[in-house]
């Protein structure tokens, strides 16, 4: 329903997610990172959206709970795993159990791309746009990957009990958070 981000990582974020989670109209608040990444396997290449999550701050009416499951989430909490939407595994044509290699482009010239070898825990099928570019993975094997540390994120996630106050709700948020950017 909207994010709420600063300027650059977030190390202590925890206050500011159980300020969300009882602030009022929202009804679940979690951590996240995110990275543009590569993912490759075998010949194929495809860019891809390396989403971080928590799966102890997704609550049972997490939407993305609802839509991979919770055996699925809990298998983020494995090392080097990753959940992958359904219209980027056909491309590539990866299925649960499979290796691949997952690249973050250098952002200069001074600096290296960083790589590793995570494993497709699961195919998650949503029936949108984000079948086509999303993975996701536990927000500290993110965080490792981007070089960063492992307890930063990117900002928080909220879910409103109203779609159309989404919007008021977060940027009063981000004013008692102390955070900058509203989506």
């Amino acid at each position: 329903h909207a994010t709420i981000t600063g300027h650059g990582q977030l190390t202590d974020f925890q206050p500011a997610v159980a300020l969300a989670q009882d602030f009022s109209g929202v009804y679940e608040a979690a951590p996240f990172s995110f990275l543009q990444t590569l993912v490759v396997h075998g010949e194929r290449i495809r860019p891809a959206l390396l989403y971080g999550i928590d799966p102890a701050y997704e609550q049972q009416h997490s939407v993305l709970r609802r839509l991979a499951g919770d055996a699925a989430l809990d298998q983020l909490t494995q090392s080097k795993s990753l959940i992958l939407g359904k219209g980027l595994a056909d491309k590539l044509q990866v299925k649960a159990g499979d290796q691949l290699r997952i690249i973050v482009p250098a952002v200069n010239q001074q600096q290296l791309p960083k790589a590793d070898y995570f494993t497709v825990s699961s195919v998650l099928h949503t029936g949108t746009e984000l079948d086509q570019k999303l993975l996701i993975s536990h927000r500290k094997q993110l965080a490792l990957l981007a070089g960063n540390k492992e307890d930063a994120v990117d900002g928080i996630r909220i879910q409103v009990n109203d779609l159309f106050s989404a919007r008021d709700i977060a940027y009063q948020l981000a004013e008692q958070t102390g955070l900058h950017n509203v989506r």
